[in-house]
């Protein structure tokens, strides 16, 4: 054992220097100090002198790797890799850049309010899953089970956004159960635990029963469970003397590695709640573009995951005395092989990040560059560039605008072509009649195809050309063309023909009836309840100063009302379907080809291919996903494919394990030796072999993780480093209807929309996923 624990130690620290790699390459290469600094002291407008003093306060105007004004080792410890790289190994997390306090001391003092949330709320958890999941596995096929079931996939099916925010309302203000909000001190906080904790309970309810019921059944199945009965053991020590004993293994493996997460706190409940703890601050660094927070948070919950792999490994052995920790020499060649790659990686790191670094003697500063170019630049200079910038900035939106066309009109004939080709497989065509027969299936997979619908026409958009008063279109001085800044789509112009066509047009005050282009956001003053006549606040008459409500523009036509800028909530929550889509579409076609590629190598070579592969995906899933993705926004901006692009380098990992599970399996099949045989080269055996049988395990995977994607961009976007807000989420809607609940009397319609749409998206994605997994398992269709 002891041994064991030396080797896995030595194996963690190639990753741990992988992480650090990764953070260092984003943070002072990807994205250079100067432009850290820029963003820090809030956008374009800053002058150079600012930018210096920023870097020089902070310690970011050294050079990256030598430093060619100092002597000794001077000249290799004054430097940024070894005074924000070298340190933070030795756990020297430096000083904050938006306070200057000592991140060390800050993590210390957080560290307690963390754990009194977390830590009960993982052993209450686990306790009332492994009790409800052994409840409905002993009554499998009854009522109990089936209806337990449904309640888990709801409860899975809600975004852990709309159980804080509900139970927030109605145990902290409307039964007056816990506070709102807070911490106090001392034995006093326990009112402040129990709020957090009991949402926290509900939110996860359901996934846990669900996936300890799957391991349950099948240890209920076993041999040595039917002769434990046999002998007259009494139920209950046959369940949890026997059975729960034998599933420990991936019990334990969920349950040790969300230990790292304890000490790193929950980022959602403590903003929410105001807790002081890691979680609020590291939310509170993100929001100050405070990069040291963000580099030193990855960091820590690096190290902590890294040590909970550990401890799961050593609980296997506590728990199963089948399982022993035997030394070889397979594990001693993957760690000399990972050793040499990690230290190829870091000189190719110091040679490129030499070579490049602005703050080199032969070559200019950033100070010079900067000073230079302001003092060369003329009026007529900077007018021309200015010109140039609004021509580029055009440009790449209707380059967007294109990209998106042509991205939604793809995957509608890839959509077809595959349907095609399924329809001639005998394999697609037998799951597909076991689907058909699933009633539930086929409802969802209905509700799907209308939100990709709605998807699809909101995705195929252009700009009009700008008109004035006389609705005459706009000119430039040269005479082209001017256009309106936001784009329309087929939903919008939809969305005013139906207006058009159902609600009467109002007039303006010469009686003249509005033109399509007012009428399209369909906009009135203030909120209105659904299908009101009214609005729901009080206006001040201006002729009497009375307070009374005023007439909407269109009365009774709002079918789930409007928000605070008048905008109908029906309309935004539409909008919203498309980017649910999209960043669970984008994501998955760019995190797919990396896990099978990679997955698929990995496990058809073997040797020191499979040990890279593994290193490489072991490092990236050492970070925590929140940190990376923080990280990645601060670096290079708020927006959807951004979102997308980081969901989708991050995703990744899980698949890529399991296909390398079966690839491992699979290339020791006749099929795959007969072809080698015959001298198939091994490109050809990977695609046309193994490839086609991994084919149901990529679907199952794809379908059952689209939902945990919709609820990432709502969480994200609700944190603030999702979607912009110029963009139609849910999480944008999420984000201002916390405020509303807040006000008296309640806005209730602006967040009831947004969540009958995502429980309505997500469930359906859920119920199909099961219909699929059942009708491409391998298990399930031999029963």
């Amino acid at each position: 054992m002891l041994a064991y624990i030396l080797r896995r130690l030595a194996y963690a620290v190639p990753i741990v220097l992988g992480v650090n790699i990764i953070t260092f390459v984003l943070f002072f290469m990807v994205n250079p100090p100067e432009h850290q600094a820029r963003k820090a002291l809030g956008g374009k407008n800053v002058t150079p002198e600012k930018i210096q003093s920023y870097l020089h306060e902070k310690g970011y105007d050294l050079p990256r790797f030598y430093n060619s004004d100092e002597e000794g080792t001077t000249a290799l410890t004054k430097t940024i890799f070894y005074q924000k790289f070298v340190n933070l190994l030795r756990f020297d997390f430096g000083n904050a850049d938006a306070t200057g306090e000592r991140i060390g001391e800050a993590v210390r003092r957080r560290i307690g309010p963390s754990l009194a949330i977390t830590v009960p709320t993982m052993l209450l958890g686990v306790l009332a899953g492994l009790f409800l999941a052994m409840i409905v596995a002993y009554y499998r096929g009854t009522y109990l089970d089936v209806w337990g079931m449904v309640v888990c996939v709801l409860l899975m099916s809600v975004v852990i956004l709309y159980y804080i925010i509900g139970l927030q309302y109605y145990i902290g203000r409307a039964w007056r159960l816990t506070p709102i909000s807070g911490w106090g001190l001392g034995w006093d906080n326990w009112r402040f635990v129990l709020g957090p904790v009991i949402m926290t309970l509900v939110a996860g309810l359901g996934g846990s029963v669900r996936f300890y019921r799957t391991i349950f059944l099948e240890e209920l199945n076993r041999d040595y469970i039917r002769t434990a009965r046999s002998k007259g053991l009494s139920e209950f020590r046959v369940l949890y003397g026997h059975g729960l004993r034998n599933a420990m293994i991936p019990v334990l493996t969920s349950v040790v590695a969300s230990l790292p997460f304890l000490i790193t706190g929950s980022l959602i409940l403590e903003n929410f709640f105001g807790i002081p703890g890691l979680g609020s601050y590291t939310i509170d660094a993100l929001h100050a573009n405070d990069f040291a927070v963000v580099r030193s948070m990855v960091y820590l919950g690096s190290v902590l995951y890294i040590a909970g792999l550990i401890l799961t490994d050593i609980s296997y052995a506590l728990v199963d005395p089948r399982i022993t920790f035997t030394t070889g020499g397979r594990t001693q060649g993957r760690m000399w092989t990972v050793y040499v790659g990690v230290i190829a990686m870091i000189g190719v790191l110091l040679l490129v990040g030499h070579l490049t670094d602005p703050q080199r003697r032969d070559l200019p500063s950033s100070k010079e560059k900067m000073n230079g170019a302001q003092a060369a630049v003329t009026p007529e200079e900077q007018a021309r560039k200015r010109a140039v910038a609004r021509e580029e900035e055009r440009f790449w939106q209707n380059a967007g605008i294109a990209a998106s066309n042509a991205l939604a009109v793809s995957v509608l004939v890839v959509g077809l072509l595959g349907w095609g080709v399924a329809r001639r497989r005998e394999y697609w065509c037998n799951a597909w009649r076991q689907i058909r027969r699933r009633p539930l299936a086929m409802v969802s997979l209905g509700v799907l195809s209308l939100f990709a619908v709605v998807a699809f026409v909101d995705s195929i958009a252009w700009r009009d050309a700008a008109r004035g008063p006389d609705n005459q279109i706009v000119r430039d001085k040269a005479g082209s063309i001017q256009y309106e800044h936001s784009p329309k789509s087929l939903l919008d112009r939809a969305w005013v023909l139906g207006w058009c066509q159902f609600v009467p047009i109002p007039k303006d005050k010469q009686g003249k009836p509005l033109v399509i282009r007012e009428v399209t956001a369909t906009a009135e003053k203030t909120y209105s309840e659904p299908l009101a006549e009214v609005t729901f606040q009080l206006m001040t008459d201006p002729d009497t100063g009375e307070r009374r409500p005023e007439q909407l523009t269109f009365p009774g036509a709002h079918l789930l009302g409007t928000d605070e800028a008048g905008m109908d909530v029906l309309y935004r929550c539409l909008k919203g379907v498309r980017t649910g889509l999209i960043i669970g579409l984008v994501t998955t076609l760019i995190a797919l080809p990396f896990a099978m590629f990679f997955g698929i190598m990995a496990g058809y070579y073997g040797g020191w291919v499979d040990d890279l592969i593994q290193y490489m995906y072991t490092t990236l899933s050492s970070i925590p996903g929140v940190l990376l993705i923080m990280g990645f926004i601060l670096v290079f901006g708020q927006g959807l494919w951004q979102v997308c692009v980081i969901l989708g380098i991050t995703g990744w990992v899980g698949l890529c394990r399991l296909l390398r599970g079966e690839s491992l399996k699979l290339r020791t099949s006749d099929y795959v030796q007969a072809g080698r045989a015959l001298g198939v080269s091994d490109l050809r055996i990977m695609w046309q072999h193994l490839m086609p049988n991994l084919m149901h395990i990529v679907l199952i995977r794809v379908v059952l993780s689209f939902s945990g994607l919709v609820g990432a961009e709502a969480m994200l976007t609700y944190i603030g480093i999702g979607v912009g807000p110029e963009t139609g989420s849910w999480g944008n809607m999420i984000n201002a209807a916390r405020m509303e609940l807040a006000r008296d009397p309640v806005i209730w319609w602006s967040i009831t929309g947004s969540f009958v749409f995502m429980v309505l998206l997500v469930l359906c994605a859920n119920l199909l996923g099961d219909a699929i997994r059942d009708a491409l398992d391998p298990k399930l269709r031999t029963e």
